[in-house]
């Protein structure tokens, strides 16, 4: 009996539900049908909600997303603005302040009412539309370069406008009165007001059918309901941190894009998402006020967690939202709003990609945001002034197994098409064009949805046309390397049909004469996959529908035509050719491209305009805009494998989210601080630091470059040892300070500066492949240590301080010195009482396939000095000693103090680096993928003679090239033309090279290299090779 009372019940539940849900959709049947203004009776831009009695959501029609959550406060603020005690029967209030919480703009005019039974509050029913015009500073209220709420139209706060049934009369007047269309603000009042009425009758039915009791267990369930729902869908999802970013097309006034950036965390049933790093309010009306951004996060979750959770505040519960106050998506106020939509489609892309990283099959491409045009005028019909409000659909974001849709109001919006013949009946407006546009969609292996063309003019008379254009300049983005859509614009055509102008994405108010016609173009959304794995069925479909032409066929998809049909083996070997010529980078675009004033080729010319040349060359191409792993991606959108991380800082590979991750808590806690203080990010990252160093090296403090670490090591050294002189290798470089630049022996880097620090000494550098003594190992017994310390001892005055060495010399061409090297200088300097003391920039933390460089001879030095691969490409070095040193240098009164010792914000990096590498076993990484890198390395020694060498342990290799083995001369012009080669096939390779004396590569990729990127690094290089030696 019990068990078939609660089946009753969950049945009555369900029906309660449905009854709710129905009183919701009839709100909106109603208000669409009694609707004056076409954006609402035709373009059905508005919504209707059911709430309880505690002012949750509990039904709402499937209307527009943006309103999901927009009128979730609209209860609370009611109930803030009038004493519940203060609410009759009968009355309704409008509200459409997007910073009291009741609406997501001010053309979004709310109205609410409570429903009575009996003199108490069963529930609340309430609507949002969108009017066309609300007065403020253009026709249509809503214009981007608005920089005030106060010039986007009238804000009305919680107001009542009807009172026991009766309109308010003041209030209607004065909202009319604001308004440069009131004939239609009233009849869309009305209908609003009739809306209510409907939504109230409805819900006292309900009452009356079921009793308060079981209706109000009954709303409680259906709530707790979609909240276990939305748990268990949360719950199936991978836990992780994903993150993602995108650009919207500019901040309204300028062309300065504007960053939307996403951590979205799953954690067991509940997600997280975080906005930090996204850019500050701005000056235009593109900033999103809180309400529209939790309608849009609210959207995407429901889409990606269960389409089919029926949208109340149950599933609210399980979602948490953190956006820093003053951000473009929580401005402040009197920031401007009115153009949020705009943005808003930008964040729902953007946390969209984020899945993508965890539930791919979920998820689509970027989309196109949406084109709004507002056309304002006198109607020569009517001598009235009119106000026509249209957003233009364009393409959707391909999926995992489908093409995106064409012509759709995408994400946020999903209002429908306004016909042309209303348009036309209602309007003094003719469209003369209105079509898909052919290869606007990403191409993919499944394509991103086409944008339109359409083309307005009007009847009789000027027209001022306003509004704003997404992904005009950053077209919607592919995903897994789907390409991006074809981006949008504004164009005036003149009589002849030839484009006279072409308007940026934000149009604040523009002219447009009789005779002449605007030209909308939406953008096209974002394919999936790679298009040389499309089906070429679908391209030939395509092909046939008019919606790919036979041009973009081939240059897109790879599919050769012949007489108009599709030639299957000439299409399998022409894409074999494409993938064996341009490797493809599979990897998610979140940072767009910018067309026109940010090619590569403009930033380049801005570059050298601006830019003092400090190493020697010329800026030269490729402009990288973005990095992730081990691939950087240049402003263009070409990805390329970083075989360099950088400028070997990069050690985790690029963004690393463990990095990320730290330095966004340290900029929330602390970044800086006086250089005397320390923090437990300091005092962390010299514990771990230490634990890492063998005895007696258990003193330690950290600075931000290379050079000024290995600066303070040879001060320490003089300063403990009483005594100037130092002596480094041949070809050397230990930074450009001038303590450090004096025992650099490169001469380029040395001349025109004059004398160097007195006492420095040079000994020939432990080059096995090019003996400066031309001996060989092992026989010569490490002669050109012996011989070069025989030197030193003829030029000293008895005050030697110290050897500078490193592990493996970069500069000198990747020199691995033989083993046990380092042991013998280590016992030659101890011989003389100076210290020894080495530069692990580049060989320290792991990249070695060991801890340390030093740690293959066993040779501990007295200093060490870290830097590159301590920071993971953000500026951190340390300098380390044993304690007596650390008091003898103290005794005698050292001093090193720099605006940046000992920071916070490094430290916390370091700390994230070095847990990384410990816990994701980096060493031993390096050590098993060095070793694979270097036998594909010498098999190509093996089969291309223009390779004399290939050396190196663990991840820090170098490839030197040669004319011949014999001679061992560099192959310069060669070698120049092999690594162009590689990078325009999508490797860098970072060269070092002495004129004349040696042209070599130093291989440094990240630790967290795949196998699959080396793989396809060595297939590149191998192809650059034969195109110049055949």
């Amino acid at each position: 009996m019990s068990g078939g009372r609660a089946a009753m019940d969950l049945f009555t539940v369900e029906v309660v539900q449905k009854l709710l849900l129905a009183a919701a959709e009839e709100m909106g049947i109603t208000l669409v049908r009694t609707a004056y203004s076409p954006n609402i009776k035709e373009r059905r831009d508005a919504s209707a909600a059911v709430f309880d009695a505690e002012g949750h959501v509990i039904a709402q029609a499937a209307h527009i997303p943006m309103h999901l959550s927009s009128m979730m406060e609209l209860p609370r603020v009611l109930a803030e603005a009038y004493p519940p005690a203060s609410w009759r029967p009968g009355d309704m209030f409008v509200a459409n302040d997007p910073y009291a919480g009741a609406g997501s703009h001010l053309n979004d005019i709310a109205v609410i009412a409570p429903v009575f039974v009996g003199g108490r509050v069963i529930a609340f029913v309430a609507n949002t539309a969108h009017h066309a015009d609300v007065g403020g500073r253009v026709p249509g209220s809503e214009s981007g370069d608005s920089t005030s709420i106060f010039q986007d139209g009238l804000r009305l706060p919680v107001a009542r406008i009807v009172s026991r049934g009766r309109i308010e009369d003041g209030l209607l007047r004065t909202i009319l009165l604001n308004s440069r269309t009131p004939q239609e603000r009233i009849g869309d009042l009305k209908a609003q007001l009739a809306a209510n009425r409907a939504g109230g009758q409805r819900l006292t039915e309900i009452h009356a059918q079921y009793g308060p009791d079981l209706l109000g267990e009954s709303m409680r369930e259906i709530l707790d309901y979609t909240e276990r729902r939305t748990r268990q869908g949360i719950a199936a999802m991978p836990d992780g941190v994903y993150e993602s970013e995108g650009f919207c097309d500019d901040d309204g006034l300028t062309d300065r894009p504007v960053r939307i950036r996403v951590a979205v965390t799953v954690r067991g049933d509940r997600i997280a998402l975080d906005f930090s790093g996204t850019d500050s309010q701005i000056q235009g009306a593109k900033n999103v006020p809180t309400v529209s951004l939790l309608a849009t996060v609210y959207y995407v979750l429901k889409a990606v967690i269960d389409p089919d959770i029926p949208p109340n505040a149950g599933y609210y519960r399980a979602i948490t939202v953190h956006v820093p106050p003053g951000t473009v998506l929580n401005p402040l106020p009197p920031a401007a709003v009115a153009a949020r939509f705009t943005t808003c489609q930008k964040v729902a892309d953007v946390i969209l990609s984020a899945f993508a990283r965890s539930v791919p099959e979920r998820v689509v491409a970027h989309c196109h945001g949406g084109t709004l045009a507002i056309y304002s005028g006198t109607n020569p019909r009517t001598g009235e002034f009119f106000v026509d409000y249209e957003v233009y659909a364009g393409g959707s974001g391909a999926r995992s197994t489908k093409d995106g849709m064409d012509g759709i109001a995408n994400h946020t919006t999903n209002t429908s098409n306004l016909p042309i013949e209303a348009l036309e009946t209602e309007f003094p407006l003719v469209v003369e064009r209105y079509e898909l546009q052919p290869d606007s969609g990403g191409p993919g292996r499944f394509r991103g949805g086409l944008a339109i063309v359409r083309e307005v003019r009007g009847l009789d008379g000027d027209l001022t046309v306003g509004g704003w254009g997404c992904d005009h300049r950053i077209p919607a983005q592919g995903l897994f390397g789907g390409g991006a859509g074809v981006p949008g614009g504004f164009h005036v055509v003149g009589p002849e049909g030839r484009v006279e102008t072409t308007v940026r994405s934000t149009v604040p108010g523009l002219r447009l004469p009789v005779g002449r016609r605007l030209r909308i173009v939406t953008s096209g959304g974002g394919g999936f996959g790679d298009p040389l794995d499309r089906d070429p069925a679908l391209v030939a479909r395509d092909l046939a529908a008019g919606k790919v032409s036979p041009a973009a066929a081939e240059a897109a998809y790879g599919v050769v035509l012949r007489a108009g049909e599709v030639d299957l083996d000439a299409t399998r070997r022409l894409r074999a050719e494409r993938r064996e010529s341009f490797p493809r980078s599979v990897s998610m675009a979140t940072k767009p491209v910018e067309r026109e004033t940010t090619t590569s080729e403009s930033l380049l010319d801005r570059a050298r305009k601006l830019l003092m040349r400090t190493s020697g060359g010329e800026f030269s191409l490729p402009v990288i805009e973005r990095a992730e792993g081990a691939t950087i991606t240049d402003v263009d959108g070409k990805a390329y494998l970083d075989f360099a991380s950088g400028q070997m800082c990069a050690t985790l590979g690029h963004s690393h989210p463990r990095i990320v991750d730290a330095i966004k808590r340290s900029v929330a806690r602390v970044m800086h601080l006086y250089s005397g203080m320390v923090s437990p990010e300091v005092v962390g990252l010299a514990e771990r630091l230490v634990d890492l160093l063998p005895a007696p090296l258990r003193k330690v403090f950290f600075l931000s470059t290379g050079g000024e670490s290995t600066e303070a090591a040879i001060k320490i050294a003089k300063n403990a040892s009483g005594k100037y002189e130092v002596v480094s290798l041949a070809d050397s470089f230990h930074g450009s300070t001038w303590g450090a630049a004096s025992s650099t022996f490169i001469q380029s880097r040395r001349a025109g500066y004059g004398p160097t620090v007195p006492g420095t000494y040079v000994i020939p550098a432990p080059n096995c492949y090019r003996c400066p003594l031309d001996l060989a190992f092992p026989s010569c017994d490490y002669a050109c240590a012996r011989i070069g310390f025989d030197l030193v001892d003829k030029q000293t005055t008895g005050s030697l301080a110290a050897l500078i060495a490193e592990p493996i010399q970069g500069a000198a061409g990747m020199v691995e010195p033989p083993p046990g090297y380092l042991g013998v200088l280590q016992r030659l300097c101890h011989e003389r009482d100076m210290l020894f003391v080495l530069d692990e920039a580049q060989t320290g933390l792991g990249r070695v396939g060991q801890m340390w460089g030093f740690e293959a001879d066993g040779a501990v030095p007295d200093i060490i000095a870290v830097s590159k691969t301590l920071g993971g490409g953000i500026p951190l070095a340390a300098v380390a000693t044993s304690p007596a040193i650390e008091e003898q240098a103290y005794r005698n009164g050292f001093w090193f103090y720099t605006s940046h010792l000992n920071e916070p914000l490094p430290s916390a990096v370091g700390v994230a680096v070095i847990d990384a590498i410990r816990e994701e076993k980096l060493v031993e990484a390096a050590r098993e993928k060095g070793a694979y890198l270097k036998n594909g390395l010498l098999r190509l020694k093996e089969r291309h003679e223009i390779i004399g060498d290939v050396r190196g342990r663990g991840l820090l290799m170098g490839v030197d090239f040669v004319r011949d083995r014999v001679s061992k001369k560099p192959a310069e012009a060669e070698a120049e033309t092999i690594t162009r080669l590689c990078l325009e096939r999508g490797l860098f390779m970072s060269p070092i090279r002495q004129r004349g004396r040696y042209f070599v590569w130093r291989v440094a990729p990240p630790l967290t290299i795949s196998y699959a990127e080396m793989d396809r690094s060595l297939e590149i290089v191998e192809q650059a090779i034969r195109a110049v030696t055949g």
